[in-house]
């Protein structure tokens, strides 16, 4: 009975990893793609002359292409955050059904936090890195949210993220190119230490 309690609650494990490597190849894709395009259009504006029609034009489309590789790295970082809490949901109701938890599942990351501590797992704790999950979900409500703004609120806590801004003003988010890479891999870790921990407190209730 145990061993196959064990594999009904990895399941929502299974489901995050299928997720993420899902996201992953998207958007290795997409890069590839927007990377080919954007290096094509930047070795033909190096034989256009400034004062040539076509240098404004391709000035343009490179600013698009780029533009494009940005969303990239958005989409990727909306999409696994929502992996993130769609896992954490999974596992509440895994817990709920068993009898670990009382009450309905929340639905986003403070409530499912605290469901979790419930059974003596924190996500503020090591071996999470609660900083930079929180830092995630920040990047993600820009981007969900404020469609790529980040408002004067969290300009210092997203310093590393954005164009430069006058004080109190707000900016729009930059990503590092290969930051969903590195979400991903938050994610796909801490997903992994959740259902260690989890498994963990169940043993001892038992």
């Amino acid at each position: 009975m145990g061993e196959i309690e064990e594999v009904q609650f990895g399941d929502p494990l299974i489901l995050a990893k299928f997720s993420i490597d899902e996201l992953r190849s998207f958007y290795h894709e997409a890069k590839k793609h927007f990377g080919l395009r954007l290096a094509g259009l930047e070795g033909r504006s190096k034989s256009v002359s400034p004062e040539d029609e076509e240098s404004d034009y391709l000035a343009d489309r490179m600013e698009e292409v780029a533009g494009l590789l940005d969303l990239n790295e958005h989409f990727g970082v909306v999409g696994v955050y929502r992996t993130f809490e769609s896992f954490l949901r999974n596992v509440v109701d895994h817990l709920g059904n068993e009898g670990f938890i009382e009450g309905e599942t929340k639905k986003y990351l403070n409530g499912l936090m605290g469901q979790l501590r419930e059974v003596g797992v924190d996500l503020k704790q090591p071996p999470f890195q609660w900083q930079e999950i929180e830092k995630l979900r920040e990047i993600r409500n820009c981007i969900a949210h404020g469609d790529g703004w980040v408002d004067s609120q969290h300009v210092s806590e997203l310093r590393d993220y954005i164009l430069p801004v006058e004080e109190g003003q707000a900016s729009l988010l930059r990503l590092p190119g290969g930051y969903f890479l590195e979400a991903s891999a938050l994610v796909a870790s801490t997903c992994e230490f959740v259902i260690e921990k989890c498994a963990e407190a169940r043993r001892g209730r038992r």
